[in-house]
């Protein structure tokens, strides 16, 4: 417990520092008094922030342990680095709570109060209220929010909080404007030449039979279509998020190595239909969530083997940001033709990789 309060009061510590901004346009009580007025000091300079899973756990706060402590920490390392530097945003990859109940959303709403407009948040598979399997469905409430119908399985029904989570997460207002599909919740942006997808739980069509209550909002559909419209044959880079991801955790893999469809959270029949599309554009990066814990972050994807030493030259970086609530992050850097990734734990970098790319035309 020493070892957490120590990096929490090192994040307060670090985001006191003053910094030289304009503060017209400031939140108030905010470090660096939040400059929403900044300006990029570099444009052709793309640096972003990621992380995922701050899951606040109303069991958890009442009172703090360590997970709060480590969000909070985290929370605040991203205030300081986004109001005093030349950083666009933070990208969050899903389980903005862990039980999707009202008072841990507005948990997590402190968590980005000060950078707002700059969060790039999508849910998780924690942030769905659901009901066990022989449970009602409330078929209106889900086609409002972009199911077609209720597929068998399916258990979703919407209370007070997980609406809350679901319009924040599609409606905010963001620096720069993102563009989506009404009442579709996944959502793209640019900075600069870069094209960005939020992708929210997974790029899949349906959900996992086994993990039904979990759908994916036709987000390949959503990819697909953005993807045609917003990059088609440019050569732009492309960075990608989502919530599962590469990880044995993801992708159901057993201890034997072997694969148990009980323990998918997607498949690989989805991945597969994700790569081809991926093919006809220039990704560079996919960052994703879900995995606490890894002892491979860092897994290079070339659509068949994943893992470093496993894949073949044409493969697509993704790396697991790590859980805010095990105070873990990342830093991205997009400088000319390199892309370098730092991840971090409890401010120490643990990973670092640069990679060359192509930045094709806007």
């Amino acid at each position: 417990m020493k070892q957490f309060i120590f990096y929490f009061y090192l994040g307060m510590l670090m985001i006191g520092v003053s910094c030289q901004r304009n503060t017209e346009s400031t939140v108030e009580d905010c470090p660096c008094q939040c400059d929403h007025a900044r300006e990029i000091d570099d444009p052709n300079s793309i640096r972003f922030l990621a992380t995922a899973d701050p899951q606040y756990n109303y069991e958890e706060m009442n009172p703090n342990l360590s997970s709060v402590i480590n969000s909070d920490s985290i929370g605040a390392i991203i205030s300081r680095k986004l109001c005093c530097g030349d950083y666009r945003g933070v990208i969050i990859s899903g389980d903005l709570t862990h039980n999707s109940r009202l008072d841990e959303f507005e948990k997590y709403q402190s968590f980005i109060r000060c950078f707002k407009p700059y969060a790039f948040d999508g849910i998780g598979n924690h942030d769905y209220s659901y009901v066990g399997e022989d449970g009602p469905v409330d078929l209106a409430p889900s086609q409002e929010y972009g199911l077609d119908k209720i597929i068998p399985g399916d258990k979703l029904y919407w209370d007070s909080a997980s609406i809350q989570i679901w319009d924040e997460v599609r409606t905010r207002q963001r620096i720069p404007a993102v563009e989506t599909s009404f009442p579709n919740i996944h959502y793209s942006w640019d900075w600069e030449d870069v094209h960005f997808v939020q992708l929210n739980i997974y790029p899949g069509d349906q959900p996992v039979s086994y993990k039904g209550a979990k759908n994916p909002f036709r987000g390949y559909t959503y990819l697909k279509n953005d993807l045609e419209k917003n990059v088609g044959d440019s050569g732009r880079p492309v960075v990608l998020a989502h919530h599962y991801g590469m990880d044995k955790f993801s992708r159901g893999v057993m201890e034997d190595g072997t694969i148990s469809p009980e323990a998918e959270w997607w498949t690989e029949n989805d991945r597969k239909k994700y790569w081809d599309l991926l093919q006809s554009y220039n990704v560079i990066l996919i960052l994703t969530g879900h995995a606490h814990y890894c002892d491979e972050c860092y897994l290079p994807w070339d659509g068949e083997s994943i893992g470093v030493g496993n894949v073949g030259p044409d493969f697509i970086p993704t790396f697991i940001t790590g859980a805010a609530r095990e105070a873990k992050y990342v830093e991205c850097a997009i400088e000319g033709d390199q892309l370098t990734v730092k991840r971090y734990l409890n401010g120490v970098v643990d990973i670092e990789e640069t990679f060359d790319i192509k930045r094709g035309v806007r």
